[in-house]
This record gives C-alpha cells, structure tokens and sequence, in this order.
C-alpha cells in the first residue's frame, strides 16, 4: 500500500540555508550517537555535508507536521551522519492510523518498500538453487491448484510476477479506501493466494508493467515452497541476520504468510543499514555452498529499468 512521505533513508540535495528565518535555525554539527549496532557515525561536516542547511531542513520538517515525517537519516561514505525523528502519525497494517512519537527504537511501516525485500529474497533463494530459473512458470509451484495449469498461465514466469508484467488484471490506481482495489480485495478474500492466480489475464505476459500487490504474495509463496522453510525464518536467517537486523516486525495474516507487499516494519536505522552493509554481506554470501556466482551478480538486472517510460500514477 502506499502512504505519506514518512521515511528518508539518504538526501541528496538539501534546501537552501535561507529557508527559515536566520533566527528559527539552531546549527548543530554534532553526530548521531553511538549505539554498537554496527554504525560508524560522523560530523556531517566531515563528509561535506553543511550543518546549517541540515538545521534548516530539521526545522522545516518541525513546523509542518502535515508532512509526517517520521525520521530522517542520512548515511555517506558508510557514516550515519545525521539521524532525526519527529511525531507523526503511524499506521501499522491492518489497524488504523494513530499518534505515534517517533524515536530510535520505533519501528517504522515500510509499506511498499517491504516488495523490493521479497525481490532481494527471490534473489537469495534462486543463489542457492532453491528456486532453479526465474524463466520457470509461476502456476507449476501451486499444484494444488490442478485447474490453473493451462497452456495460458505457463506463460507467466517467475520473472513475470517479479517484474509486475503477468498480465493479470489488477487495479490499485484507485484509493485504497475503494474494496474494488485489488489489494484490499485480495486482503479480504479467505483465500488470497488464490485470489490472486485466479485473476483473468488482460495482457501477455512480459509486455506490459501493471502495479500488482498480489504477485509479491505470490512470490512469498514460491520463496517458502522452495526453500522448505517458513518464509519469515528463512527472511532472518538469509538476509536480516547477515545485516545484523534482529528487531522485526513483519504485520499481516494472509493464508500462512504475512502481507509481502506492504506489511514489513523496521527501526530506521535498520532500514538505512541495507545500503552500506549489503556489499560486505554479498561477499559472504559468495562464499556459501551453493553459490557458484553468488547472488550479489542478480543485483544488476534487478535495478535495471525494464520499463523506463512508466510512471506510476498514484490515488
């Protein structure tokens, strides 16, 4: 599900120092603390960065609680060196939104970010030889569903529902208060993953990008098949863990997984540590039996750009 801004991992361009009145800034060059979690901190000056612009931009963030910020963290060079929370409001899924005062220790509804983790999960998986080809069809992991497998629905593949082009009609451009949405439909069908591989194909797959919460569920599924292992022990185990993430907090009940595609939360310093710990856990992870390449070599078709001319219109 979407939501408002309400987490900053990195900044790159701050706003002027001239922002807010010279009086209303109160400079700080001060770095975040130290808490043994695994973080080098710094002086924002000692990486570039200009203390004043920082305060102004802190400031700006203060006298407008409409935008509910929640935090706001800044890594360079592999530094934290500047890390700020304020009150907002938190929605943890499934329940509504609520006053919240944000700190280090909160954690924080990722939403959508919780897809891109079930992406860098299929990616471990599929370096382990757990799941063999992306190239393979969807429906011959569900053999459950015997009527599902047609000559159609071999078309879809694995690559298919990682990059949001099965082909499946799916609408979650209208606002998720609407029950025609189709994640709030798929949420409330007593069988979700079913739900979602019963969906009527409206395109071929492969050609065109549509916005599809279900098929990170979907692929959840492949993730816990594969593997033989529950999905959110096989989240700590191969990839939390590594990062030295141990406080999560994964929301949603949806058949025997939790929500894939919008029910992870994290502290914010847990969510900004995937960045600069994520090089020295792929060369771990290369050296793990089984990785003959190492997953660390599937990063670079993942964050190419299949589909450079969509933009994604949201309610």
């Amino acid at each position: 599900m979407r939501s408002v801004l309400a987490l900053v991992f990195a900044i790159g361009l701050l706003g002027p120092s001239d922002a807010l009145p010279q009086a209303s800034i109160v400079t700080s060059n001060q770095p975040p603390a130290s808490r043994n979690d695994g973080w080098s901190t710094a002086q924002p000056s000692s990486v570039g960065l200009d203390a004043r612009r920082l305060a102004a931009m802190t400031a700006a963030i203060r006298a407008d609680p409409e935008l509910n910020v929640h935090a706001v963290l800044i890594e360079r060079d592999g530094k934290l060196v500047y890390e700020e929370y304020f009150d907002g409001v938190d929605e943890r899924w499934g329940q509504p939104p609520e006053e919240a005062s944000m700190t280090v220790e909160t954690k924080h509804d990722l939403r959508s970010v919780t897809k891109s983790v079930v992406s860098a999960l299929v990616g471990i998986a599929h370096g382990e030889g757990a799941i063999p080809s992306l190239q393979q069809p969807l429906i011959t992991w569900f053999p459950e569903y015997p009527e599902l497998d047609t000559p159609e629905l071999k078309r879809i593949t694995l690559a298919d529902v990682l990059t949001m082009t099965a082909g499946f009609e799916w609408d979650e451009q209208i606002p998720y208060t609407d029950p025609r949405n189709g994640e709030i439909r798929m949420m409330r069908d007593p069988q979700p993953l079913r739900f979602v591989l019963t969906r009527p194909l409206v395109t071929e797959p492969s050609r065109a990008f549509n916005y599809n919460g279900g098929l990170p569920q979907a692929m959840a599924s492949v993730i816990q098949r594969a593997t033989k292992t529950p999905f959110l022990a096989y989240a700590r185990e191969r990839l939390f863990a590594p990062l030295g993430i141990t406080d999560v907090e994964w929301r949603g009940t949806l058949g025997d997984l939790p929500s894939a595609a919008s029910g992870l939360r994290l502290r914010p310093r847990d969510g900004a540590a995937a960045r600069p710990r994520v090089r020295p856990l792929r060369r771990r992870l290369h050296g793990l039996p089984g990785h003959r390449d190492g997953p660390h070599v599937r990063v670079r078709p993942a964050a190419r750009p299949r589909f450079p001319e969509v933009q994604l219109r949201l309610p």
